[in-house]
């Protein structure tokens, strides 16, 4: 059921046309030019829909409660679609790593921000306290 709502969504021929869910699910700077995030990889916000930013396959991405998590790869044309009964989960965290399965340049194209902090850890850990600080002018 997910996936045929997400295919009808991505078609253009259901509730908006594809210009429309471009604009709905294009990334939108706040008032004064920053983009905010929830970590990492969910790093920026459409018109109601949560995104991952980045030049090569950006993603929307719609999670929730920690044990959800839905990427739609508008570009590349794949959606993945991760369920969990595991509070904590975070299938944000490891969405992308599945993917790369089937877009073989995308762990490439990730890891260059990784490649900014000593280990994973530490990103995990620190990341989002970096980009806060960096948002807020304080790096």
């Amino acid at each position: 059921m997910i996936t045929h709502s997400v295919e009808q969504v991505q078609s253009g021929t259901q509730l908006v046309d594809k210009a429309g869910l471009a604009e709905l699910w294009k990334p939108q700077p706040q008032q004064d030019g920053t983009y905010r995030a929830f970590n990492s990889t969910v790093n920026g916000y459409g018109l109601g829909w949560p995104s991952a930013r980045r030049a090569a396959h950006p993603a929307v991405t719609p999670v929730g409660g920690a044990r959800a998590a839905i990427f739609i790869y508008p570009n590349d044309d794949l959606t993945v679609v991760v369920l969990t009964n595991l509070m904590g989960a975070s299938p944000e965290k490891f969405v992308d790593k599945i993917a790369s399965s089937y877009i073989p340049d995308l762990a490439a194209a990730t890891r260059v921000w990784r490649r900014m902090f000593p280990s994973e850890e530490y990103l995990a850990k620190n990341g989002l306290k970096f980009m806060k600080s960096s948002w807020e002018g304080r790096t």
